[in-house]
C-alpha cells in the first residue's frame, strides 16, 4: 500500500504544476524531480489533462464505464483524464468547474489488494509520515454503501497544505478522491451521489 499511496502524492504533484501552467498558458517546459519514485516527470502546456476518452457527462452525472462508478456532476464542469500510470495500475481524473478554476476535484482510481479495514489514519500516516490526517471519519460509499473507507482532511502539500480527501476501497479497487479544503462541500457532494456500476 505504502508505493500505491506515495504515488499519489507523485501524481498529485505533477497535475498541480499541469494546472497551473494551463492557466498560465507557459510554453516552456517545467521539470519536477520525482523524490519518491526518483523519476522526472515533464509537464508543458500541451501536456496537460486531455479530454476524457474512458467517460461521458449525461444528464447532470459523470460515467465512466471502463472503472466502473458514476456520480453527480454540475453541466459547468469539465471532464479531464491522465495517462494510465505504469507503475501502479492508477488512472487519474481531473474535474474542473469552467466557470471557476480554483473549484475541482481529482479522482484516482488504481488496482489495490489490502482489505478496506486498513485505510485508516494510523495506516496513512504510517504510509506518508508527513501527512497529518485530521477530522476523520469512517464511511460507506455508493448506493449500496459496498464501498469503505476514510473521509479526512489533510496538509497534503499538492493541495496547499489544506485538503479534503475521501479514500475508500471497493472490489479490488482504492478510490482517492481529493480537493482543496475550500471545496470540500463539493468533494461530499460527489461521495454522496457516487455509485458504482
Amino acid at each position: 500500500m505504502k508505493k500505491i499511496l506515495l504515488n499519489k502524492f507523485t501524481i498529485l504533484g505533477a497535475l498541480a504544476l499541469a494546472v497551473v501552467l494551463f492557466f498560465m498558458r507557459s510554453p516552456d517546459a517545467v521539470h519536477v524531480a520525482d523524490s519518491i519514485a526518483d523519476q522526472a516527470v515533464s509537464v508543458t502546456e500541451g501536456n496537460s489533462p486531455a479530454p476524457a476518452t474512458t467517460a461521458q457527462k449525461k444528464d447532470g452525472r459523470y460515467h465512466n464505464a471502463a472503472f466502473g462508478f458514476s456520480f453527480d456532476l454540475p453541466e459547468t464542469y469539465t471532464v479531464g483524464e491522465l495517462p494510465l500510470d505504469a507503475d501502479t495500475g492508477g488512472k487519474t481524473f481531473i474535474f474542473q468547474d469552467k466557470e471557476h478554476a480554483e473549484h475541482g476535484v481529482q479522482v484516482v482510481v488504481m488496482p489495490f489488494d489490502e482489505d478496506a479495514s486498513v485505510v485508516t489514519p494510523a495506516r496513512i500516516m504510517k504510509d506518508l509520515p508527513d501527512l497529518r490526517v485530521t477530522v476523520a471519519e469512517q464511511i460507506a460509499v455508493g448506493e449500496g454503501k459496498e464501498g469503505s473507507g476514510l473521509l479526512f482532511s489533510s496538509n497534503a502539500p499538492e493541495w496547499g497544505g489544506k485538503s479534503r480527501e475521501a479514500w475508500f476501497v471497493k472490489g479490488g479497487g482504492l478510490y482517492q478522491v481529493s480537493t482543496y479544503a475550500s471545496n470540500s462541500a463539493f468533494l461530499e457532494k460527489v461521495i454522496a451521489t457516487w455509485r458504482f456500476e
